[in-house]
């Protein structure tokens, strides 16, 4: 059922048949001009029959309200008004034209709940209310944290690929070294140097040429003697690094000495 309200003027334009025992069905949505901003609207039902009236009054909640049960009488008719409360203003409407209410299969009565008056239907709308802000409430906290746990998931996701950067770099700087060492030492030939008679070598961390200590001419050196008959002398020569016997002329006894180093 469609009700347009204009200032204290109502009026049906849509119907739907009504039938007693008819229990929490039918809905009215009602449309307001401007002379009703900032009330607040409450539709009051009317049902009448021979010997009987109930009257109960429906908050309306987003332009719509339910026809209570009650005033759903058999073989009787509805009557819908209006009013609003704005501070200390109230602006009542005219009652619609009447509308017949059909017998229906089973009455209502017996087992239907009662229609709750308009203050115990601010007081369920206001709970219903507070409990919707609670969820929304916690729904909000809950994406809050969500977004905050996705943020720190991104950061270390971000700081994880900056540090895989940072070792691939590196690892890369160490490999292009080692290349440059290796090319180095390739190209570095060891050569014997005359003045030490080894081997010298390159050292890839010093950048530069090392004694290897080892004798270029083998490790196995000699002792070489050089007679002259005619001056009748015995020369011995021991290159550098000798360690083998020594030798040597004893003058008291003309003889020639060798001393085995132990």
């Amino acid at each position: 059922m469609k009700i347009t309200v204009q200032n204290q003027n109502i009026k049906i334009t849509g119907m739907d048949m009504l039938v007693a025992g008819t229990v929490n069905v039918y809905k009215v949505e009602f449309t307001f001009d401007n002379a009703w901003d900032g009330y607040s609207p409450v539709a009051v039902f009317e049902g009448r029959a021979i010997g009987k009236m109930v009257t109960r009054k429906v908050a309306i909640d987003g332009g719509k309200a339910v026809i209570p049960w009650e005033t759903l009488l058999p073989n009787g008719y509805l009557r819908i008004g209006v009013y609003g409360l704005k501070e200390n203003q109230r602006l009542p409407t005219i009652y619609t034209e009447r509308l017949q209410v059909q017998r229906g299969a089973e009455e209502a009565e017996p087992g239907a709940l009662p229609t709750p008056g308009v203050i115990d239907q601010i007081l369920i709308q206001t709970a219903a209310d507070r409990e919707a802000a609670e969820n929304a409430a916690r729904q909000s906290e809950t994406s809050a944290m969500a977004a905050d746990q996705d943020k720190q998931g991104a950061e270390d996701a971000k700081n994880a690929a900056e540090l895989a950067k940072e070792g691939a770099e590196s690892a890369r700087a160490g490999a292009e070294n080692a290349r440059d060492r290796a090319e180095t030492a390739a190209i570095k030939q060891p050569y014997p140097n005359p003045e030490t008679e080894t081997w010298w070598v390159w050292d890839a961390k010093k950048a530069a040429y090392v004694d290897s200590g080892e004798h270029y001419g083998g490790n196995t050196l000699y002792a070489t003697f050089d007679v002259d008959p005619a001056a009748g002398t015995l020369s011995v020569y021991m290159p550098t690094r000798y360690s083998g016997p020594l030798f040597a002329l004893n003058e008291q006894t003309g003889k020639l000495e060798v001393s085995i180093n132990g």
